[in-house]
């Protein structure tokens, strides 16, 4: 099947991409800025625009919805192993890391051990959305619409307050978790098999905005 790609969802891939690297640069930055003072402010700034890139790529993977295939799940764990111990040689063999046994262990099992946390997570993702995908399409929208409702609440309103009060968390991971990643998948489902859908009627039956 020969999938057509869409040259407005890449160049948003490409930017996303350029915002992660900025924001891995941002925070090797704001590591030597003191915690106090007007650049730490600045970087902070900066990073809350490059930190949604991420929360981008799940919403575009929810939007087209993932093709769970054994054998694709298989493939980016290999690589994701391929490469980790490939960049650990690579670092011990030209002096930059000290080999520590415990914590280097980490590097050999890279998927599980979520040394990479966007890998781990993504592939736990990519595990449930046959599932998450059954889901959007058995429900109507309305009930949809109150999972997302019921889903914003507690993973952002809510933690957004008990971060303000300084309390426990019901979701202490920063939206770096799994949680996040298919409330915004389940997002992207309903932006396509919905939202999309309706605003396209919308204009094809106003009589003023159909051509």
């Amino acid at each position: 099947m020969n999938i057509q790609r869409k040259s407005n969802f890449e160049l948003l891939r490409i930017i996303c991409m350029q915002l992660i690297i900025w924001g891995h640069l941002i925070n090797k930055f704001s590591e030597q800025t003191p915690i106090i003072g007007l650049g730490y402010i600045e970087s902070h700034f900066f990073k809350s625009f490059t930190i949604v890139a991420v929360n981008v790529f799940v919403l575009i993977s929810g939007y087209f919805s993932i093709s769970f295939k054994l054998s694709r799940l298989l493939k980016l764990g290999q690589e994701t192993w391929f490469y980790s111990v490939s960049l650990f040689i690579l670092a011990i063999y030209m002096g930059w890391h000290h080999l520590t046994l415990q914590k280097d262990i980490l590097y050999l099992c890279p998927v599980f051990s979520k040394i990479y946390w966007f890998i781990t997570i993504y592939i736990i993702l990519y595990i449930l959305s046959p599932c998450l995908n059954k889901l959007a399409l058995s429900i109507s929208k309305n009930h949809f619409k109150s999972i997302l409702l019921i889903g914003f609440f507690i993973i952002y309103v809510w933690h957004t307050l008990s971060f303000i009060l300084n309390s426990s968390r019901p979701i202490d991971d920063a939206g770096f978790g799994i949680p996040n990643f298919v409330y915004l998948y389940l997002l992207g489902r309903y932006i396509k098999l919905h939202n999309i859908h309706t605003i396209k009627q919308h204009f094809c039956n106003h009589p003023k905005l159909a051509y």
